[in-house]
């Protein structure tokens, strides 16, 4: 049994220092539509924060700029999430449920949410 849970242990810590936390997911997003784990970069979430600020300051709304704050609250709320799950991921030895949870809350995410409006 022992051995088990160091072979599932071991797994995702793999998948994990491999990059990508969800790449068993299946999508059924079109590939050009999704965001990736890759997009969801420090830079990316603070550029989407600095875009965010300069929207509420000039108080414009208007279609095109709906969407793209849409897309930035996304850059912003899946780099959130998935800094948690990587977290929860590094201390998997100490809380195995708490990475395992934050990883399924990323990846539904990802699945749910991880595409950008058009």
């Amino acid at each position: 049994m022992r051995s088990c849970v160091a072979l599932l242990l071991l797994a995702q810590v793999s998948a994990s220092c491999a990059g990508e936390l969800c790449a068993n997911v299946e999508r059924k997003t079109e590939p050009d539509m999704r965001i990736e784990e890759s997009d969801l970069t420090r830079d990316a979430a603070s550029s989407a924060a600095l875009e965010l600020h300069r929207v509420i300051e000039r108080s414009e709304l208007g279609d095109e700029v709906q969407m793209g704050v849409g897309n930035r609250l996304k850059i912003i709320k899946g780099y959130v999430l998935l800094q948690q799950a990587r977290a929860d991921e590094a201390n998997t030895l100490a809380d195995p449920t708490g990475a395992a949870e934050s990883r399924a809350i990323f990846c539904n995410w990802l699945v749910k949410d991880g595409a950008w409006y058009d």
